[in-house]
C-alpha cells in the first residue's frame, strides 16, 4: 500500500480483526478503525497536538479494551518512515504532560522492556516539568530494573537521567560519577551515541564544577569532553545530538567571555532544531543566545530571543527554563536599559517560581543579588538590604565560589554607597576580594559583578565630582559676593582728604603707640 496514510499503516500493524473482538469491546475497536482509516488526515496548519489527536484517541480505546500490547505499539509508532517514535515526538514538541499520561497508564502492564521505556520517559518528562524528586525516583527505578534485566543501554540512560537531576541539585561530584559510569557502559557496549551523550554531560558538569571551585584543569577537561562529544555526534549524523552538543559548547564559550564564538555555535544549533521542529532544544538555545547578545550590547536581538524562549518555556511547562529566561530579562532591563522597576518585576516572578522548585540555591542567589542592586539604584536602601541579607545567608551555606564572589561584590556596593570614608575604603577591599574569588574571565556572573561595580564606582565618582564642582561654584560665588560688598562699602565711605599729615595723625592715635 504505497499510498496508504499513516493511520492506515498503524491500523494494519495493530492487526485488528473485528470478527474476533469480544463483544464488550466491539465499540472501542469500531472507533479505532474509524480514527485510523475513515477520518481524514489533519491539515498542515493545525497544531502538532491536533495532528496526533487520532492516535491518542486510539490509545485510550485500546486501554479501555485492556489491549496493553497494542497500546504499547502506539507509543512506538512512527508518523513518518524515518521519523521518531510517537512518544519521543511528544517530547520534541514539548507535550510532556501528554507523555506522562501515556507512560503512567502502560507502566507495569506489558513487559519489563516496556516498563524501562516508560520509566525513562517519565524521568525525562518530569525533569522537563521541573518535578525533580519524581524524575529522580523514576530514573532510580529504571536503573534497578535495567540492572536486573542486564539491559546495559537502559542502565546508561538511567545514569544519564540521574546525573541531570544531581546537577540540578548542585551535587556536581555525584553527577560526575554518574556520567562516568554511563560513559564506561556506553564504551563497553559500543554505543557511540550514548558515549557522546555521556561525554557532553560529563564535560558540561566538569566545567561548572571547575567554575564553582576555581579549578581551571577541570574547566579545560570539560571543554575537551564536549568537543569530543560533538565529533561523535557528527560522525553518527544525529542532528538532535549535534544541536544539543553545540548548545553545550556555546554555553562554555559564553562563560569564557568568547561571545561571538558562542553565538556562532548557538546559531548552528538553532538552525538544526528549527528544521527538526524541536521546540525542546530550541528554547534552551534561544535563552543562551539572549545572554550572548546582551553581552555584546545587541539588546533588541537579546530581548527578541529571550521573550520567545520565555513563551515556549511557559507553554511547555518547563519552569526551570522559565526562571532562566526571566533572569536574563531582568539583567537586560536592569543593568543595560536602567529600567529598574521592570527588572524587579522579572526578578519577583523568577523568585516566585524558584520557591516552588526543589533545586539548589545557585539560581536564586542571582535574583536576590539583582533585587538588592536594583533597589539600591532606586535609592530604596531598606528594601535593598533585605535582599542582600538573604543573599549573604545563602552564600554562607554555599561552597560555590561564583556565588560567594557575587555576594561579596554586592556587599562592596552596599559599603561604597555609605557616606563614611572608611566604608568606601572597605568597599574597595571587598571588590579586590570578590575579583579574587570569582574573576570576571571565569564566569558570566563574575563579569556582571565587575560591570556593576564599575557602573557604581563611575556613578559615585561623577557624584563626587559634581559635589566638588558645586562647592567650587559656591565658593566662587561667595568670593564674588565678598568682593562686591567690599566694593560697595568702599564706595559709600565718606570721602576726605588723605594726605601725609592725616596719615601721620592716624599713626600717632594707634593703640600700639
Amino acid at each position: 500500500m504505497a499510498n496508504s496514510t499513516a493511520g492506515q499503516r498503524l491500523f494494519n500493524a495493530l492487526e485488528v480483526d473485528l470478527d474476533t473482538v469480544p463483544i464488550e469491546y466491539l465499540d472501542d475497536y469500531i472507533a479505532i478503525e474509524y480514527f485510523l482509516t475513515s477520518e481524514d488526515e489533519p491539515p498542515d496548519d493545525v497544531s502538532n497536538l491536533e495532528k496526533i489527536d487520532a492516535y491518542l484517541q486510539v490509545f485510550d480505546h485500546l486501554c479501555e479494551a485492556s489491549a496493553w500490547q497494542q497500546a504499547g505499539q502506539i507509543l512506538s509508532f512512527r508518523l513518518e518512515d524515518n521519523g521518531r517514535e510517537l512518544h519521543e515526538q511528544l517530547s520534541r514538541w514539548c507535550y510532556y504532560r501528554e507523555q506522562v499520561k501515556l507512560y503512567q497508564v502502560l507502566l507495569g502492564k506489558v513487559s519489563p522492556e516496556q516498563d524501562l521505556i516508560c520509566l525513562c520517559g517519565l524521568g525525562m518528562a518530569f525533569n522537563s516539568l521541573s518535578n525533580y524528586d519524581k524524575s529522580f525516583d523514576y530514573h532510580q527505578q529504571q536503573l534497578e530494573i535495567a540492572h536486573l534485566a542486564n539491559n546495559r543501554k537502559a542502565e546508561a540512560q538511567a545514569l544519564h537521567g540521574i546525573g541531570i537531576i544531581l546537577t540540578r541539585w548542585e551535587k556536581y561530584v555525584e553527577a560526575i560519577a554518574a556520567y562516568q559510569q554511563q560513559l564506561e557502559i556506553a564504551r563497553e557496549i559500543g554505543d557511540h551515541e550514548e558515549e557522546g551523550s555521556a561525554l557532553a554531560r560529563l564535560g558540561w558538569t566538569l566545567f561548572r564544577f571547575g567554575q564553582n571551585h576555581g579549578k581551571t584543569r577541570e574547566m579545560q577537561a570539560g571543554l575537551n569532553h564536549v568537543k569530543a562529544s560533538l565529533e561523535i555526534a557528527r560522525s553518527t549524523n544525529n542532528p538532535e545530538l549535534i544541536s544539543k552538543f553545540l548548545g553545550y559548547l556555546g554555553y562554555i564559550y559564553s562563560e569564557r567571555g568568547q561571545f561571538a564564538e558562542a553565538i556562532e555555535f548557538h546559531l548552528q544549533a538553532l538552525n538544526i532544531c528549527e528544521e527538526a521542529h524541536d521546540l525542546g532544544q530550541k528554547y534552551s538555545v534561544l535563552a543562551d543566545l539572549g545572554q550572548n547578545y546582551t553581552a555584546l550590547k545587541e539588546y533588541e536581538k537579546a530581548l527578541e530571543c529571550l521573550n520567545e524562549s520565555l513563551k515556549i518555556a511557559r507553554e511547555s511547562g518547563d519552569r526551570y527554563l522559565e526562571t532562566s529566561a526571566l533572569n536574563q530579562l531582568s539583567i537586560v532591563y536592569g543593568y543595560e536599559l536602567q529600567r529598574y522597576e521592570d527588572a524587579i518585576l522579572y526578578c519577583e516572578k523568577q523568585l516566585e517560581i524558584e520557591k516552588t522548585l526543589n533545586i539548589g540555591s545557585e539560581c536564586a542567589i542571582t535574583a536576590y543579588v539583582n533585587m538588592f542592586n536594583f533597589y539600591t539604584f532606586l535609592n530604596r536602601v531598606e528594601k535593598a538590604d533585605i535582599y542582600l541579607k538573604i543573599a549573604m545567608e545563602i552564600a554562607d551555606k554555599s561552597d560555590s565560589l561564583d556565588t560567594k564572589g557575587m555576594v561579596t561584590m554586592a556587599l562592596a556596593n552596599a559599603y561604597w554607597n555609605r557616606e563614611q570614608i572608611w566604608c568606601k575604603l572597605y568597599a574597595l577591599l571587598l571588590v579586590v576580594k570578590s575579583l579574587a574569588i570569582s574573576p570576571p574571565w571565569r564566569s558570566t556572573n563574575g563579569r556582571i559583578a565587575l560591570q556593576l561595580t564599575i557602573a557604581v564606582l563611575t556613578k559615585s565618582a561623577k557624584d563626587l565630582l559634581m559635589v566638588a564642582l558645586k562647592s567650587m561654584k559656591n565658593f566662587l560665588r561667595l568670593e564674588a559676593a565678598k568682593a562686591f560688598i567690599t566694593k560697595l562699602l568702599i564706595t559709600n565711605i565718606p570721602t576726605h582728604k588723605w594726605d601725609k599729615k592725616t596719615a601721620q595723625n592716624a599713626i600717632e592715635r594707634s593703640p600700639d603707640r
